[in-house]
């Protein structure tokens, strides 16, 4: 694969990509957000403050609602933050517990759009819904199944058949069930000494976590689980270690950052062979550094790299 461009962007690290409809590339940051126009390529920066208590924003992650706004959710504000593209203004839909006296965090850490009717948030204190008119959270009442709290926030996950996975920060994975107002915690397998934490959902709807030492996929209709990575017949690859995302191109080939020897490519040939590839700054110098932070493909195909430290590649 060759790098065919390049480019700087203003902010002091990456956090994630996301793409919209017109396929612009968003990234979030510690410096707000990023924002690249497919048309014309040229970066836009867009801070984000909070209205109610005046802190400066991080995004952690980005959902686009059906009236052409963005929410993203993040870990400094009173809620999740509402983003008018058109007018390039935010504002923060507060979480209805919020207390201006107390040091609690009220933050929505994480967002997802399951549907255009059904958004919701993560933050310490549980789950939330956004209503239908996008300007309020309401609190799910949810029946726990197989634990007794919510661990911290992390990311949510939907699948092709709109399934709602939560991935706490610290690992582990629960079930969202809306209709039954249920949360399940699912037990991983071979999870005694790894702490998976779910990180991908496949076009076949498998599951991928990473852990620290390497990575493992889960088939749930099956429920058989392969673990990758660890150890590879090929002598030349470098073990998978610090796996943070995982990215699936067109031809089904699997993409894995790592934030210490690049990133990896790896697929299943006709014959059932595994087949991995090694991506660093010593096979490709202008990737200008090993610690990857988040791999991901846009609507055209594109896979993009991007780095912690310096710049952005596309594949």
């Amino acid at each position: 694969e060759k790098f065919e461009n390049e480019f700087s962007y203003r902010t002091n690290k990456l956090i994630s990509f996301f793409n919209d409809r017109e396929n612009n590339l968003w990234i979030c940051s510690f410096n707000g957000l990023c924002m690249l126009p497919w048309q014309n390529l040229l970066w836009k920066t867009i801070p984000l403050f909070d209205n109610v208590t005046g802190f400066t924003i991080e995004p952690r992650n980005i959902a686009e609602l059906n009236n052409g706004n963005f929410l993203a959710g993040n870990n400094s504000s009173c809620g999740a933050v509402m983003l008018n593209i058109k007018t390039q203004q935010a504002s923060v839909i507060q979480n209805p517990d919020y207390n201006p006296k107390s040091n609690d965090d009220y933050s929505m850490h994480a967002v997802c759009k399951v549907t255009d009717d059904l958004i919701l948030g993560w933050g310490n204190d549980g789950l939330y819904q956004l209503s239908d008119n996008y300007d309020a959270w309401k609190k799910l009442k949810l029946t726990a199944v197989n634990f007794k709290s919510l661990p911290a926030a992390g990311s949510f996950f939907c699948d092709s058949m709109n399934r709602i996975f939560l991935s706490p920060h610290d690992g582990g994975l629960f079930e969202l069930k809306i209709q039954s107002q249920e949360i399940e915690k699912l037990e991983i397998p071979d999870d005694t000494a790894q702490q998976y934490k779910l990180t991908f959902i496949d076009s076949r709807n498998n599951l991928w976590f990473t852990a620290q030492n390497g990575i493992m996929k889960w088939n749930l209709k099956n429920n058989h689980s392969e673990n990758l990575g660890v150890d590879m017949k090929d002598s030349t690859i470098s073990p998978i270690n610090f796996a943070r995302s995982i990215a699936e191109d067109n031809q089904h080939h699997f993409w894995i950052s790592t934030v210490t020897n690049g990133f990896y490519e790896w697929y299943v040939d006709d014959w059932n062979q595994q087949h991995w590839k090694n991506y660093n700054t010593s096979t490709f110098p202008d990737l200008k550094s090993d610690i990857i932070g988040e791999i991901k493909k846009d609507y055209e195909g594109n896979l993009w790299i991007g780095t912690v430290e310096i710049g952005r590649a596309h594949v």
